[in-house]
């Protein structure tokens, strides 16, 4: 009688037990199929080409798939390989570098940046405007150099490319696109929207200025230091800095595509024909530490999970990650939102939520969150949209919700996973 009992308490465990795998599993796979779902909604909503989508949670990576093509033409499919440019999510990368260079106590946040460039190139009859020798470094990675660059119709505009670009590089007398030391030049003679540190104010400029910094301060140039001081101890072997013409794409890049029936477009190289916006309409090598890489969705997630540690090794001291995330009031939209160095911080009753995006203006778009609970996850489209925030609101809308709905997470880790 005893053993019977004892016999039957034991196939009520293993059943409990089968029930709890399948049930995991279950999930594990609603989650997978709720992401898939996602991806191949958004992209036809949008008209979306190809796309990549990568997501971790407590540092192991659960989720990784591309979708569509990455090459139409050609029928190359999107994969985990698939590099995307990822436009302004390089801002994250360029601060954590200029943090590791504060942490090494080769720079610090209050140094003035044109003092340390030293003599500037300007151009041809002009003078220095003695204003720009009071923005801080921090004041670059906030946005608050009042050092900004909008048109007459208040969108933000950028010294890197057209029409800007065209003015300085007629101002030197040289051909187009001008080089960043002429960008620079032309910056340090013009007034600033506003004195430093009191407006918040986003700067392209501001951030491809930091490059410059990194390449004085380390004696390198900025992309080769960060791929050997913040991208090899990652293991992210395979971001680089991208190029501008489609026949100067990296291995694994995906095509990039403009918007619906858009024509081709004057060339930012001198005497060469017009070609499709994304290859032809800004100057991508001339955003360097602003805008200019090209990364996997993988590589980003892994970035973000590096930064402090939740995944090994922390690329940053806790002093750093402190400074990083520090409240900002002067760039606070709406209660609780600000953006720290590089990141834009919401504060929850727990933690705080990091995140970026990258404009779809050069044929892509990049969407990067970092959850309070320890979920990343990182969105790359190879397409041009005429609403792109559209699609950042659609998708992270939907994201969001499957996310907090999640119970349990996948086992394993993709990362060791090719």
């Amino acid at each position: 009688m005893v053993l019977r009992r004892f016999g039957f308490a034991i196939s009520c465990a293993i059943g409990v037990m089968l029930l709890f795998v399948a049930c995991t599993n279950a999930t594990a796979q609603s989650l997978s199929t709720q992401l898939d779902e996602l991806m191949q909604n958004i992209m036809h909503q949008h008209g979306v080409n190809g796309a990549s989508l990568s997501v971790s949670k407590g540092g192991r990576l659960v989720y990784s798939k591309g979708f569509g093509y990455a090459n139409v033409d050609e029928k190359t499919l999107v994969s985990r390989k698939s590099l995307f440019r990822i436009a302004s999510v390089s801002k994250p990368i360029t601060a954590v570098a200029i943090l590791h260079l504060v942490d090494q106590k080769r720079l610090k946040l209050s140094d003035r940046p044109y003092k340390l460039l030293g003599e500037l190139h300007l151009p041809p009859n002009t003078k220095i405007n003695p204003d720009i020798y009071a923005i801080t470094i921090e004041d670059l990675l906030r946005h608050t150099s009042g050092q900004s660059f909008y048109n007459t119709s208040g969108r933000i505009s950028s010294p890197m490319q057209p029409p800007l670009s065209r003015v300085i590089a007629k101002q030197y007398n040289a051909t187009h696109p001008p080089t960043f030391e002429q960008v620079i030049g032309y910056a340090a003679t013009q007034p600033l929207m506003a004195k430093p540190a009191t407006t918040y104010r986003y700067s392209n400029y501001g951030y491809a200025l930091l490059g410059a910094v990194i390449e004085k301060i380390t004696g390198q140039s900025y992309e080769s230091y960060v791929k050997q001081t913040i991208l090899k101890p990652m293991s992210i072997h395979t971001m680089a800095l991208g190029k501008t013409r489609f026949t100067q794409r990296l291995t694994h890049e995906v095509t990039y595509y403009d918007l619906a029936h858009a024509g081709p477009v004057r060339s930012v190289f001198k005497d060469e024909p017009p070609a499709p916006y994304p290859y032809a309409g800004r100057h991508q090598e001339g955003w360097g530490a602003s805008g200019a890489w090209v990364a996997s969705t993988d590589d980003v997630v892994k970035f973000m999970n590096h930064i402090d540690g939740l995944k090994r090794p922390a690329v940053l001291s806790a002093q750093a990650v402190s400074s990083l995330t520090a409240y900002q009031p002067l760039t606070e939209r709406k209660r609780g939102f600000w953006y720290g160095l590089g990141l834009r911080i919401q504060q929850k009753r727990t933690g705080q939520h990091w995140y970026h995006d990258g404009s779809s203006n050069i044929g892509a778009a990049t969407l990067m969150v970092r959850s309070v609970e320890g979920v990343v996850w990182c969105a790359s489209f190879n397409q041009r949209l005429p609403a792109g925030r559209a699609l950042y609101k659609a998708f992270n809308r939907d994201m969001w919700k499957i996310i907090k709905e999640t119970q349990s997470w996948p086992h394993g880790d993709l990362f060791y996973r090719p």
